[in-house]
């Protein structure tokens, strides 16, 4: 069984393994802010086991778990479910802001480089003849700023776009998961 809530038998779009990537990070990430004991990832993560995260699986994960830490119950679950999903956010949304200031920081790096590269380029072309063979190497330049920055860029925008996909997908599922322990759980 792989991760939580990641499923291979989905039909394949563009950007699915990278989808499947960032619920892959998401998971690991859950993994790393796990706490120690019995509480809501251990019960959710056996239930995925079971064949997934349905009221009975849910449980029956619960009634086993439950034999290992008499102190788990319905409301620790609750609990601890909703501090994994608030943990989940800050991280996602320090992780997020990181990546943009990433991309702002590039777009004002190809700003400045277009702007800079124009201004040589009109002083250049102000100058002797002679000077005609440096002009040429810095308009091929200037034309390459694009194709240097706009693929960085979008691969930022494609991770920040597959992050936040992921990151509502599992959140969606950890909700669903409070609910059924919040309906099914006595």
């Amino acid at each position: 069984p792989g991760s939580p809530g990641i499923s291979d038998d989905s039909p394949a779009t563009p950007g699915d393994s990278t989808l499947a990537d960032m619920k892959r990070n998401v998971y690991a990430l859950l993994e790393n802010i796990n706490q120690n004991g019995v509480d809501f990832f251990e019960v959710w993560n056996a239930a995925k086991e079971m064949g997934g995260a349905s009221p009975a699986n849910i449980r029956a994960a619960f009634t086993s778990l439950r034999f290992a830490d008499r102190t788990l119950s319905k409301e620790s679950l609750v609990r601890s479910g909703r501090e994994y999903v608030q943990a989940l956010q800050r991280v996602i949304e320090t992780e997020t802001s990181k990546r943009l200031q990433e991309k702002i920081s590039l777009e004002t790096q190809r700003e400045q480089t277009r702007k800079r590269l124009d201004t040589d380029i009109t002083r250049i072309e102000e100058e002797m003849n002679a000077l005609r063979q440096k002009l040429a190497a810095m308009h091929d330049e200037r034309q390459g700023i694009d194709a240097d920055f706009d693929p960085r860029i979008q691969a930022i925008e494609t991770k920040i776009n597959a992050g936040r996909k992921a990151v509502d997908e599992v959140l969606s599922d950890m909700r669903a998961v409070i609910g059924i322990m919040e309906r099914d759980i006595n």
